[in-house]
């Protein structure tokens, strides 16, 4: 369903698209093979809750990640009710850059992730980034540059990422639950879906220099 970006509850209306995909991705041998690696695909990575797109070999493929919204596939209970919109800060130190892990408890537990957060009413996106970054990391951003913007779906939510590669003062330093991560080692850490483009926009693209980045 996530590979064809087919959204609703999986009825016998789906089957066509679904036998089209297939016998154009199947295998002339070694069928067990292949159906034993989807098995463990659906099982392993493409979960029906919080799908770990970060480590899917397949995920250049899936229209459901084009259009970001690999989390309401299959269909939540509730739909789509709120729009959200957030910051995200992509900090850099010798080609490492820094992540945080959630809170073992609520929405995406235990996931890594980039520092961020919402932006509240009235805030400009770079106020929320500096705000955000102060807030948790405890650093003022001295200058930033936005990279991208990125919608993505939860089960009750539109999130509007507004996403800056950023420059603090001071670097905040590792503990248990913040790592500096070199860039090829980003895949390693397990993430919210709605952090994979950012990673594979780091792996594929220079982060700017200081020189290019503007004060806030």
């Amino acid at each position: 369903m996530r590979q064809l970006a087919l959204q609703g509850v999986a009825t016998p209306a789906h089957d066509p698209a679904i036998l089209e995909f297939l016998e154009k991705v199947m295998p002339s041998k070694g069928m067990s093979i292949f159906n034993q690696a989807l098995m463990e695909l659906g099982a392993l990575i493409c979960r029906r809750r919080q799908p770990l797109c970060l480590t899917c070999p397949v995920r250049l493929s899936c229209k459901a990640y084009a259009q970001g919204i690999q989390e309401i596939i299959p269909q939540p209970k509730k739909s789509v009710i709120k729009n959200i919109a957030a910051v995200i800060a992509v900090i850099e130190k010798n080609g490492k850059f820094f992540i945080q892990q959630r809170d073992s408890r609520g929405l995406l537990a235990d996931l890594w992730e980039f520092p961020g957060g919402k932006i509240e009413n009235g805030e400009a996106p770079q106020e929320a980034l500096s705000r955000e970054v102060r807030e948790e990391l405890g650093v003022e951003v001295e200058s930033a540059k936005p990279i991208m913007n990125l919608t993505h779906f939860y089960t009750q939510f539109r999130v509007n990422l507004n996403v800056f590669v950023c420059w603090p003062k001071i670097y905040p330093t590792e503990d248990a639950t913040h790592r500096w991560v070199a860039r090829q080692n980003l895949v390693k850490y397990p993430m919210p879906s709605g952090s994979v483009k950012i990673v594979d926009y780091l792996l594929a693209q220079r982060v700017p220099g200081a020189a290019n980045l503007v004060a806030i």
